[in-house]
């Protein structure tokens, strides 16, 4: 506002001046204390700043290396600690705020085979439970996997209680399909079957054509046949 100042003598002859004053508002900054984030991820950092005349904004981060000149920062890879922002103005000073990045590991995980096609999927971490899923399925507790696909890369992903997703990539081997050379029927307990097993097991929707060697069918065995006996 402006403020006058008057001077008389004995009350008469008056000489009046007038100052103007500017009050500036001091430099101020709100951010979050902290912030955390998955590894691998990038952070924002929208501090609140307030105050005139603002001349600068200088960003540091936790070497205290000069990383912007900017109100607002993104940052791809953060390192773990403080940020700091610095706000000068013209008049009334700077400001100073640091906002500290605490970076959550990813889950690590582990793949285990427990038959031809089903895998064992677990996780380890800085939780006590993981949810899981199998490339593009929903996330569940559960954690083995059946009737997964042969010779195709899968992925196995495993998300803590913060939100952070660790990924494993593994390949289920297709089983060779083995077929002897003979077999001896003749009821003497040795090698008198072919066993199938090996082959339904691992291929349950099959179907086993046996020719002879003129090319001539003589049997035909849906998934549900586990021997033959010639």
């Amino acid at each position: 506002t402006t403020y006058s100042f008057t001077i008389t003598q004995q009350g008469i002859c008056p000489v009046t001046d007038q100052v103007e004053v500017a009050v500036k508002e001091k430099p101020s900054i709100e951010m979050d204390r902290e912030t955390q984030i998955c590894d691998g991820n990038g952070v924002d950092f929208n501090p609140t700043v307030s105050g005139d005349d603002i001349l600068s904004y200088k960003w540091t981060d936790p070497n205290g290396l000069l990383v912007a000149s900017t109100k607002k920062l993104s940052v791809e890879s953060p390192e773990s600690g403080n940020y700091t922002l610095t706000v000068v103005t013209e008049s009334c000073g700077e400001a100073t705020a640091s906002q500290e990045v605490k970076k959550i590991p990813l889950p690590e995980l582990m793949v285990d085979s427990i038959g031809i096609n089903s895998r064992l999927i677990s996780a380890s971490g800085q939780s006590a439970q993981f949810e899981y899923r199998v490339d593009n399925g929903t996330w569940s507790t559960q954690d083995v996997y059946e009737n997964l696909m042969y010779d195709i890369l899968h992925t196995a992903y495993a998300r803590d209680d913060n939100g952070c997703v660790g990924s494993l990539a593994f390949l289920v081997p297709s089983p060779p399909i083995f077929i002897p050379e003979y077999f001896t029927p003749g009821s003497d307990g040795k090698n008198d079957t072919w066993d199938l097993t090996t082959i339904l097991d691992a291929y349950p929707n099959s179907q086993v054509t046996i020719y002879d060697r003129y090319g001539k069918v003589v049997a035909k065995m849906d998934g549900d046949n586990e021997e033959w006996d010639g």
